[in-house]
């Protein structure tokens, strides 16, 4: 024989199954029953992630509830940030709260990203070094790199800088190379798609989009032109022609270059990992404009 559930588990099972008129009146009614029944258990914390997904299901649904759904967001993000400092210190969890830092830091949350990067700070502290730090660090980075793109540049910027930070304090806990190795990489990333971001800043999304068709056919151009000077035995005047379209081509290669190298967070770093394969290669078609 079933029991009946208990009237405040009952009441909150009407407010997560039954129409939403008014989403700010159904949060605060779901705030004050999730208390009753889970405190600040972990159970609270899973019923406010359940919240959270409900109202960004229906956030493009009329009537709409930012301010709800931002609500829910926060406080969810502090329930999380809560169990995961009272969690037992390892490589799982400090990585888990650089994703909740990054998450605070994409909504602006300053205050809560930076009691997460206290929180990082003393978990990371207290984890034993073994070889699981390494195999954590390298399952994060194989899931940020396959599963970020899809987010805005403001939040792979974000979840790759806090995961990547998060993971040199586990390389330094760990002395491993290969964690510090991954961390940095991270790190480059996110400097990356910072730079992308600023693009589209400058140019707009249409502009960035026109900018890298036109370096694709270019470079386009760029081995045609190759292939006609190898296969084709052009004339004098046909050769001199071909050079100048390989020139101006690598002309706006190499000014693609400069402003790339110009807005980039970490010039020194990008020009080095950049400079063999986009400028080089360009310099010497340029030189032919030249008088």
């Amino acid at each position: 024989m079933k029991s009946d559930p208990p009237p405040q588990n009952q009441r909150l099972r009407e407010l997560l199954h039954e129409a939403a008129p008014d989403p700010e009146a159904t949060v605060a009614a779901l705030r004050d029953a999730r208390w009753q029944v889970a405190g600040r258990s972990a159970l609270a914390h899973e019923l406010a992630a359940y919240e959270l997904r409900q109202l960004a299901a229906a956030e493009g649904a009329p009537p709409t509830a930012p301010g709800a759904l931002a609500e829910a967001r926060t406080e969810w993000l502090r329930m999380r940030l809560r169990v995961l400092a009272e969690a037992p210190p390892e490589a799982a969890v400090v990585l888990d709260l650089a994703e909740v830092r990054a998450m605070a830091l994409a909504v602006g949350e300053e205050s809560l990203a930076r009691d997460c990067a206290n929180a990082i700070a003393a978990s990371a502290g207290q984890v034993a070094p073994s070889p699981a730090i390494e195999q954590e660090v390298a399952e994060r980075f194989a899931a940020l790199a396959t599963a970020i793109d899809d987010l805005p540049l403001l939040q792979q910027r974000t979840s790759l800088r806090c995961t990547g930070e998060a993971a040199l304090l586990l390389a330094q806990r760990a002395n491993s190379r290969k964690a510090a190795k991954l961390g940095r990489r991270l790190l480059r990333a996110a400097d990356d798609r910072e730079l992308a971001r600023r693009m589209e800043a400058r140019f707009g999304a249409r502009g960035v989009s026109a900018i890298e068709t036109t370096n694709f056919t270019l470079l386009l151009v760029v081995l045609c032109t190759l292939f006609a000077e190898l296969a084709l035995d052009p004339t004098p005047g046909l050769l001199h022609v071909l050079h100048w379209v390989d020139a101006l081509a690598c002309t706006f290669f190499l000014l693609d270059f400069l402003v790339e190298l110009l807005l980039h967070p970490s010039r020194g770093s990008w020009f080095l990992r950049n400079a063999l394969t986009d400028l080089v290669p360009a310099v010497p078609s340029v030189l032919f404009l030249l008088p």
